[in-house]
C-alpha cells in the first residue's frame, strides 16, 4: 500500500533506521542493568577501612517508633565510599532514608530481598536529623505555594522532597513528646516524636533529632518546621 508514496530507497532507510533505534534501546536496557551492582557486591568492594569509616559516619539513634512499608528501590550512591538511599511507599507516596545499618551483617541482603515484587511489607525504624523552628505552615506561609488552598492551616503537617538531595526534606510537624540522647558518641540530641504525615491514607509519627545545645524543649503539641534529613534501620 506504501510504494506510491514511499520510494523503495527510502522505505530501506526508514527500516535499518529503526533496526539502530531498536539496537539502540536493548542496548541501554542492558547497560543499565549491568550498572545495578547489588549492596552486597557494592560493599564487598570496599576496603575494611572504608566501610567502617562509613559505618562511624552515619547517626545512630534508637528509636521504638516503625512503619510497616514496601522497600520499592535501593539507589546507589553517586559515588563510594557513601550510604545507599532506600524509597519505601507510604500510602501513595515515596519516601526515601538513608540506611544505617548498611554495614552490619546479612542487613545489605535483608533490603535486597525487601525489595523483590514479591516480597511483603517491611517493618522499618524511621528517624530525622534536623533543624526546627517554633511555628507551622502559618509560620513559613510565604513560602508555600497556593497557601490559601492548604486546608486546616494551623495544624496541618508535611513531609515535601527537597528535589534537590534524595532522603533531603521540608518538614511541618506536630510535636507530641521529647526525649535527650545521643546519636553518636558526644553528640546530644532532643528528639521529638512528632506527626510528619497525616491524611487519608496514611499517619507517620518519627522522632526528628535536633542537637541539644541545653535549649528549652519545645512543648507538647507545638507545631513545628525546618528541614529533615531521615535515616533508618531495619530492627
Amino acid at each position: 500500500m506504501l510504494n506510491g508514496i514511499i520510494s523503495p530507497i527510502v522505505a530501506q532507510l526508514l527500516l535499518v533506521a529503526v533496526l539502530i533505534a531498536a539496537t539502540v534501546f536493548v542496548l541501554r536496557v542492558v547497560t543499565t542493568k549491568r550498572k545495578r551492582v547489588p549492596l552486597t557486591q557494592m560493599l564487598s568492594t570496599l576496603p575494611e577501612a572504608d566501610v567502617a569509616a562509613l559505618a562511624e559516619e552515619l547517626p545512630q539513634l534508637n528509636t521504638q517508633y516503625r512503619v510497616s512499608a514496601p522497600v520499592t528501590r535501593l539507589v546507589p550512591p553517586a559515588q563510594l565510599p557513601a550510604p545507599p538511599i532506600v524509597e519505601i511507599r507510604l500510602g501513595k507516596r515515596p519516601v526515601q532514608f538513608t540506611p544505617v545499618d548498611i554495614t552490619r551483617p546479612n542487613v545489605p541482603e535483608r533490603y535486597e530481598s525487601a525489595q523483590g515484587k514479591t516480597a511483603d511489607a517491611t517493618d522499618v525504624a524511621l528517624f530525622a536529623l534536623c533543624t526546627l523552628e517554633e511555628g507551622g505552615a502559618d509560620a513559613i506561609q510565604s513560602q508555600i505555594k497556593d497557601f490559601d488552598k492548604v486546608k486546616d492551616a494551623p495544624s496541618v503537617v508535611r513531609l515535601v522532597p527537597t528535589q534537590t538531595v534524595a532522603g533531603d526534606y521540608i518538614v511541618i510537624a506536630r510535636v507530641l513528646s521529647h526525649r535527650r540522647d545521643n546519636v553518636s558518641e558526644g553528640v546530644s540530641v532532643i528528639a521529638y516524636r512528632a506527626e510528619v504525615i497525616k491524611n487519608a491514607d496514611t499517619h507517620l509519627v518519627i522522632e526528628l533529632a535536633v542537637p541539644d545545645e541545653g535549649q528549652t524543649p519545645f512543648a507538647d503539641g507545638t507545631m513545628v518546621h525546618g528541614t529533615a534529613r531521615l535515616y533508618g534501620y531495619l530492627p
